[in-house]
């Protein structure tokens, strides 16, 4: 790991300076979804890894919790309207593979400092799509690309007849 800037023991006590986005309208997408029982509850619940994306394309990742009791239905119902499963959603059966790289809209809000933890990002509701309307997606950063990948991908690929084949079998 090549370490780009390191940082001083003063720095790295306040933890990074960390500070929580302004709550608002947002991009996201589900980067990871799996299938858990609560802790505090025993009950069902999906467990969702979302990447949230600002104005300029950076994104952060928040998580997120759809519990299957009665009082968190709405926000359940929500999600599966900014992301297009709600023929699931009325089905009774949301399946957390189904959601990995769905994507669409949600209000952040801000959660104050508890204790010993920071101010956070959490999830307050998901915007449901509007009818017909084409998701746009959020600008993600470049990918890296080394230059000997770049020459690889660039070059032509030729086929070798059979007889070329070096296989003696």
């Amino acid at each position: 790991m090549r370490i780009e800037k390191p940082v001083s023991q003063e720095e790295a006590d306040k933890g990074g300076g960390f500070e929580p986005w302004p709550g608002g309208v947002y991009d996201f997408e589900v980067h990871e979804a799996t299938d858990e029982v609560s802790k505090a509850s025993g009950r069902e619940q999906m467990k969702l890894a979302l990447y949230v994306f600002n104005d300029t394309g950076q994104r952060r990742m928040v998580f997120d919790y759809l519990g299957t009791d009665e009082k968190s239905q709405w926000k359940v119902r929500h999600f599966c309207a900014a992301v297009g499963l709600i023929p699931e959603y009325e089905r009774g059966e949301i399946d957390a593979f189904d959601c990995v790289g769905k994507q669409g809209k949600l209000t952040l809000m801000v959660r104050p400092q508890r204790g010993e933890y920071p101010a956070s990002n959490s999830v307050r509701d998901y915007v449901a799509r509007e009818e017909g309307a084409v998701k746009a997606v959020a600008p993600r950063p470049a990918a890296a690309t080394s230059a000997a990948a770049r020459k690889i991908a660039q070059s032509p690929v030729v086929a070798g007849s059979v007889d070329d084949d070096a296989i003696p079998f």
